[in-house]
C-alpha cells in the first residue's frame, strides 16, 4: 500500500526506452547486494503448476519491525521450525556518512535535506545502528525479537558517543561443528568502520538454540581479531568440504574470502585463502566445486566467475568460468551480485547492467537475460528474449534468487527509488509517470530459465520498496524482506490461494513482429477451452485485446515496436487460469528456425553432449528430413517428425533403448527448442508464416 507516494500511470513511448538507457547508466549507487545462495528450508511438496503472484501475498510483519531504521531485512533463514530475519540499521543513512568522508563533493550528509523521505540524525556518530535478530514461530504466528546488539563500543574522536558493534547482519546460515556435531546458526555482521574510523571490525554471531546469541571470539593477535582496514562488514557465506566460508570487505560488499572449519572458536580457527587483489561478492557451491563471483579490479575488465577445490594451501587456485563481465562490449558489469543452483544450472545475476548468466555442468555458459554480444565461444543472445534488467534499464543488479515448489523466483533492486525520486525527471511528462510506475522492485518466476512470469513490477505497491533482499522457502509458504531505506523493510508471505477447477495457466508464449501483426503462440494440453490475450504494456491495467481456440494469435491493432503479452485460459465452467508468462518485444532472441537448430545440435557433438553416435546421427538425419519436408511443402509431415524428436528429447531417450540420447541439460535445453520450432510451425499452417520463415 502506497502511503507516502502517489503513483501515477502511463504508458511506454518509444522514446523513453532511449531516454532511459541513457539515465539508467548514469546513475550510480553503492547499495548493497546479497545473501545465501540456498536459502532457507525448500518445501519438499510436488511442483506447482503456477507460481504465486501478487494477490497471493500478504504482509507477515510490521513494516520495520515497528521501526524505520530497520531498513532492510539483510538476512533471512528458516531454521529448527522458525525463520529468522537479521535487518540494517539505516542503510542510506550509513551509506550517505561514508561516501561523504571517503568521496565527498556531491555526496553529502545527511541527504534529508533533499530527500524529506529519510530520516537521519545530524551527526552520523548519533545514528541508531543497534542491529536485530527477529524470530518468527509459525505455531504462534508472532514475532519475536532474539537479539539487539548492545551500544557499547566509544567512537574514537568522539569522547563520550558510542555506536553498537553490529549496524546490520547480512548472511546467515547455519553449520554442523564436525567435531561435536553441534549445529549453530551463524549471523555475518556489519560494522560502522566504514565512517567511524578505529572502531572493531565486523563480527559473527551465532546462537545453538535461536535464543541465546554469543560472538566468535575475535582476539587481539589472531587473524579475526585483527582483520585491517576495509574489513567492514560480511557478506557473503556458504559451507564447502565441511569448512565455513566468509567473505570479509567493504560496506559495498566485495571482500577476502576467509575458511574455518571450527567457525565457533573464531579467533585462528580462520585463515585467508582467497590470493591478493581477489575481491569476492558472492559464492554458491556447485558441481563439487566452490564457485566465487567477483567484483573487478583495476586489472579486470568486468566481472568473473571462478572456481575452486580448495585443495593444498592457501591461497587457492580459483580457475575462470566466465571472464570479463562476460564479454558485453558496451558498459560491462563490474561485479556478480547473486548466485543460485536451480535445476543443476548455476544461476549467476550481475550488478548494472542487470543481467544473467547460466552456467552449465560443463562450465559452458548461457546469456539468459542481457544484451547480446560476441564472445570467444561465438555469438550469445539472450535465451529469454529480454535484455538487461528484464527489459526495465532502471533496474540495477539482479538482487536474489530462490526455489520455491518448483519455481525460480527473482527479485532485482530497482535504482528509480534512492537514486531518481527527488530528480526533476520525475515530473516531466510521460516519462515521469513512466518511472512511478515502474518504481520499485521488481519479482518474476520461472520454471525453465527462460520463459518468466511476471509476479510484480513495482515494489508490491511501495515505490520505496527498492527491492527483495531476501527469501527463505518454507512449508508455510515463501517469505520475500524487502529494503526499504525510507520507512523500513517489510516480509511477506506467499501461499497459494487456488479457486475451484482453476485452469493451469498457458506455458512457453511466444511472440515476434511481421510487417503487419505481432503473431503469438502458446503450448496448452487441452482444446476444450478458449484463450483471452492481453497487451500488458501501453495500458493500465493491461489491456485484453481477443480472444481464440486456437494456440496461437494474430495481433494486427496498433504499433507493437515496444509491447509486452500474455495469455490466460478460460475453461467451460468459466474459470480462468492464472497468466502464462509474459513475453516482451522487441525481443533480443531471434525466431527458432532449423538452420539455427542444426547449429546448436550440430555443437552438441562437437562438445561430446551426444550420449553416442547413433543417437547424434539419428537427430541429424531427422532434422535434414524435416528440412526436406519443409522445402517441399510437407509442413504436416514436418511436424510430425519435429514432435517425434521433441518426445525423446524430453524423455531422453534412445530410438530403440532407455538409455540416454544426451546429457540431460542438453536434453532439456533441446526440448524448449524444439517446442519454439514447433510453435513456428503452427503459425506456418495458419497461414500466417510461409515455410521460408523456417528455414
Amino acid at each position: 500500500m502506497m502511503s507516502h507516494m502517489t503513483k501515477r500511470r502511463g504508458r511506454w513511448p518509444d522514446s523513453a526506452v532511449v531516454i532511459l538507457t541513457i539515465v539508467g547508466f548514469l546513475a550510480a549507487s553503492c547499495s548493497d547486494s546479497g545473501s545465501p545462495s540456498q536459502q532457507g528450508t525448500p518445501n519438499a511438496s510436488e511442483p506447482s503448476d503456477r507460481p504465486l503472484f501478487r494477490d497471493e501475498f500478504r504482509e507477515a510483519a510490521a513494516q520495520g519491525f515497528g521501526d524505520r531504521q530497520n531498513s532492510k531485512a539483510w538476512a533471512m533463514r528458516f531454521w529448527k521450525g522458525r525463520l529468522f530475519v537479521g535487518t540494517a540499521r539505516a542503510s542510506s543513512c550509513v551509506q550517505d556518512a561514508t561516501m561523504a568522508l571517503w568521496i565527498g563533493g556531491i555526496f553529502k550528509y545527511p541527504r534529508q535535506t533533499i530527500d524529506p523521505d529519510l530520516e537521519c540524525t545530524e551527526s552520523p556518530q548519533d545514528l541508531p545502528l543497534r542491529a536485530e535478530i527477529w524470530r518468527w514461530t509459525p505455531e504462534t504466528d508472532d514475532w519475536q525479537r532474539m537479539y539487539q546488539s548492545p551500544e557499547d563500543v566509544e567512537i574514537p574522536d568522539y569522547p563520550g558517543k558510542y555506536v553498537a558493534r553490529d549496524i546490520g547482519f547480512r548472511e546467515v546460515l547455519s553449520f554442523v561443528d564436525p567435531e561435536s556435531q553441534q549445529e549453530a546458526i551463524y549471523f555475518g555482521g556489519v560494522s560502522s568502520r566504514g565512517y567511524n574510523l578505529g572502531v572493531p571490525p565486523p563480527r559473527i554471531m551465532y546462537s545453538y538454540d535461536g535464543g541465546d546469541f554469543k560472538p566468535v571470539p575475535q582476539d587481539p593477535g589472531t587473524v579475526l581479531g585483527d582483520l585491517g582496514a576495509g574489513h567492514n562488514g560480511i557478506r557473503s557465506m556458504a559451507i564447502y568440504r565441511d569448512r565455513l566460508y566468509v567473505s570479509i570487505g567493504k560496506l559495498r560488499g566485495e571482500g577476502k574470502l576467509y575458511e574455518a572449519d571450527q567457525p565457533i572458536g573464531g579467533n585462528n580457527n580462520f585463515r585467508l585463502v582467497s590470493p591478493p587483489r581477489m575481491q569476492v561478492y558472492e559464492m554458491c557451491v556447485y558441481n563439487g566445486y566452490l564457485y566465487c563471483g567477483l567484483t573487478a579490479d583495476e586489472t579486470m575488465e568486468g566481472f568473473y566467475v571462478v572456481k575452486t577445490d580448495a585443495s593444498g594451501e592457501p591461497p587457492y587456485e580459483f580457475n575462470p568460468v566466465v571472464k570479463q563481465g562476460g564479454y558485453q562490449s558496451s558498459l560491462p558489469s563490474n561485479s556478480v551480485v547473486s548466485m543460485y543452483v536451480y535445476k543443476n544450472r548455476l544461476y549467476v545475476g550481475t550488478d548494472k547492467p542487470a543481467e544473467i548468466v547460466r552456467i552449465n555442468p560443463d562450465d559452458t555458459w548461457d546469456l539468459i537475460v542481457g544484451a547480446p554480444r560476441n564472445t570467444p565461444e561465438g555469438y550469445k543472445y539472450p535465451l529469454s528474449g529480454m535484455y538487461s534488467g528484464f527489459n526495465w534499464p532502471l533496474n540495477e543488479h539482479i538482487w536474489r534468487m530462490q526455489e520455491h515448489e518448483g519455481w525460480l523466483y527473482i527479485s532485482t533492486n530497482d535504482m528509480t527509488s534512492l537514486n531518481m525520486k527527488n530528480w526533476p525527471i520525475m515530473d516531466w511528462p510521460v516519462i515521469g509517470d513512466l518511472l512511478t510506475t515502474f518504481q520499485g522492485g521488481d519479482l518474476l518466476a520461472t520454471r525453465d530459465g527462460l520463459y518468466y512470469t511476471v509476479i510484480d513490477r513495482a515494489g508490491f505497491g511501495d515505490g520505496l520498496d527498492i527491492g527483495i533482499r531476501t527469501f527463505a522457502s518454507t512449508s508455510y509458504g515463501l517469505f520475500c524482506g524487502t529494503s526499504n531505506p525510507y520507512y523500513g523493510c517489510r516480509v511477506w508471505r506467499g501461499e497459494y490461494q487456488r479457486i475451484p477447477n482453476e485452469p493451469t495457466p498457458p506455458q512457453r508464449i511466444e511472440a515476434e513482429i511481421t510487417d503487419d501483426a505481432v503473431l503469438l503462440s502458446w503450448d496448452y494440453a487441452r482444446r476444450d477451452t478458449r484463450f483471452r490475450i492481453f497487451r500488458a504494456i501501453g495500458s493500465d491495467p493491461p489491456t485484453e485485446i481477443g480472444t481464440t481456440e486456437d494456440f496461437f494469435f494474430a495481433d494486427k491493432t496498433e504499433d507493437h515496436s515496444n509491447n509486452a503479452y500474455y495469455v490466460i485460459v478460460e475453461n467451460l465452467q468459466g474459470t480462468t487460469s492464472r497468466p502464462s508468462n509474459t513475453y516482451y518485444l522487441p525481443s533480443a532472441a531471434p525466431p527458432m528456425t532449423l538452420s539455427e537448430l542444426y547449429d546448436i545440435m550440430t555443437g552438441y557433438g562437437q562438445r561430446g553432449k551426444f550420449e553416442s553416435p547413433e543417437a547424434e546421427q539419428w537427430f541429424l538425419d531427422s532434422l535434414d528430413t524435416v528440412r526436406e519436408f519443409v522445402r517441399d511443402g510437407s509442413v504436416d509431415d514436418a511436424e510430425r517428425l519435429l514432435r517425434s524428436m521433441q518426445e525423446r528429447a524430453a524423455k531422453n531417450e534412445k530410438v530403440d533403448s532407455q538409455l540416454p540420447i544426451l546429457q540431460p541439460y542438453c536434453a532439456e535445453d533441446l526440448d524448449l527448442f524444439l517446442s519454439k520450432l514447433l510453435k513456428r510451425v503452427r503459425l506456418v499452417k495458419a497461414g500466417l508464416l510461409n515455410c521460408d520463415n523456417l528455414q
